[in-house]
This record gives C-alpha cells, structure tokens and sequence, in this order.
C-alpha cells in the first residue's frame, strides 16, 4: 500500500513547464489533484493514524518553485506552494495540539532525473544546459538521509542546487 502511494505521488507522469495558455486541461487538473488533492487527503488520513506516536514524521515534497514563480511553470509553482503552505501549516498545528508527530517539506531545486523530459515533453533533456548547477538524484537522497532526518520539526528546507 505504502509502495503504491510513493507511486502516486509524483510529477513526472505530465508535462508541467508550459505557458498557461498553452496547457491542457487535462494536465492542469492531473497537477492539482496530485499536488493538492491526493497530497492532503492522503496526509490527513496519515496524521490521524500517527500523531501520536513518537518519532513519526510526515515528509512532503516541495519543489523551489514552491517558493517562487517561474514563467513558463506557473501552474506548477502554485501547485507546490500549496504542499509547501498546506506542511507548513501543519507543522504549527501539530505543535499547538501538542501532537508527538512531525510533518516537514522539502523543497529541492533541480534535480536531474526523466522529469526533465516529461516535464518538457521532449525525448532528450539536458540539465547542464538548463540549470548549470543541479541535484543529482543521489545526492538528494544523501541530503535526505543524513540531513533532513535529523533536521528538527520546522516549515521549510530549501535546497539550493549544487553540483559534484
């Protein structure tokens, strides 16, 4: 179940980097239903299993775009502020219920993987041209795995991108 919902929620099955007046409404919808549907539902239900069990954490996926606007993803940037926005939030409610879980977001900045290609619906993507400096995908799980798990219960972590 847990694997199935890891699959659910990702990006990287609908171009999102085009012009609003050139999207589709199909990929708009299928954006804001992952992004802020199924992420609140699926959150929700997870902080009335577990918010009061000690050492649970809830972490949601971000993006820097959910920090910004970006012409050509302004449909995207507004669908990860709400992740970022809706985590934020419950970080100070889960405080304020004195509840023992955690929620975190993080938002990383570029990271090279197959959604450059999907995001921009071509066939071949390069991150070196577009971005200069980016996350690999497996520095983003070391960051992940050492850093942000040991990162104390707070609204945001932004991740600048870096390369090497």
């Amino acid at each position: 179940m847990a694997k199935g919902a890891l699959q659910l929620l990702k990006n990287d099955d609908f171009p999102c980097t085009v012009l609003i007046s050139d999207t589709y409404t199909v990929i708009t919808e299928a954006m804001l239903h992952l992004n802020i549907e199924a992420l609140t539902i699926l959150s929700s239900l997870f902080v009335c299993d577990y918010k009061d069990v000690d050492g649970t954490q809830l972490i949601n996926v971000s993006s820097c775009g959910g920090y910004t606007i970006v012409p050509t993803a302004v449909t995207y940037c507004a669908a990860k502020f709400c992740v970022s926005t809706f985590t934020e939030g419950l970080v100070w409610e889960l405080k304020e219920t004195g509840a023992k879980m955690n929620a975190k977001v993080l938002s990383p900045a570029a990271t090279k993987t197959e959604f450059g290609m999907v995001a921009n619906n071509v066939s071949e993507y390069d991150y070196d041209k577009s971005f200069g400096t980016y996350h690999t995908s497996g520095q983003m799980a070391y960051y992940h795995m050492r850093r942000l798990a040991f990162m104390p219960p707070c609204g945001h972590l932004s991740l600048y991108r870096t390369n090497g």
